[in-house]
């Protein structure tokens, strides 16, 4: 399992600001974190373990998603956040055990596409303040997936846009 061990450094420049391997395990703290004009996601944490921490998270015009974390169990601090911009998702969180902490969360991704979206994660996830805004899209999706034992009854609380048509009711 790859590790990164990062202390009071400041990563900012053109492209992708940081995509460490799968699996890989951190202990990272920088002064900042800025990605401008990414040919792909901006920042990428995809099954990685371990702590991040940054006072500030800037993000401008990727082509794909803006920050995009997925299969984590680490505990992230952004910071004061802000993803502008993108061609995807603006900030999208996928089935992460760990805590996702903002200051405040600024997202406005390109026409057409979603500000912040947030499935099945089992982890808190905090923001202290901002504004998420999308022109033609879901501005913010979060949902949970729900579980139906083999009798067919609801065994699981899940969190979702609209109302659960099997069960007839806003539980999911």
């Amino acid at each position: 399992m790859a590790r990164l061990t990062i202390s009071d450094v400041t990563l900012n420049g053109l492209g992708q600001a940081l995509n460490p391997d799968y699996r890989c395990t951190l202990n990272a703290t920088f002064g900042s974190i800025s990605s401008t004009d990414s040919g792909t996601t901006g920042i990428s944490l995809i099954g990685v373990a371990g702590n991040l921490t940054t006072p500030t998270t800037t993000i401008t015009n990727p082509t794909g998603i803006g920050l995009s974390v997925g299969t984590s169990s680490a505990i992230l601090s952004f910071g004061n956040t802000s993803s502008t911009l993108s061609g995807g998702t603006g900030v999208s969180l996928l089935t992460n055990t760990g805590t996702i902490t903002f200051g405040a969360l600024n997202i406005s991704p390109d026409a057409s596409q979603r500000g912040l979206l947030a499935t099945d994660n089992s982890g808190t996830i905090t923001s202290t303040s901002g504004a998420i805004t999308a022109s033609g899209a879901i501005a913010v999706e979060i949902t949970r997936g729900h579980r139906h034992d083999t009798s067919g009854n609801f065994t699981g609380q899940c969190f979702c846009q609209r109302r659960c048509e099997r069960h007839q009711t806003d539980q999911c």
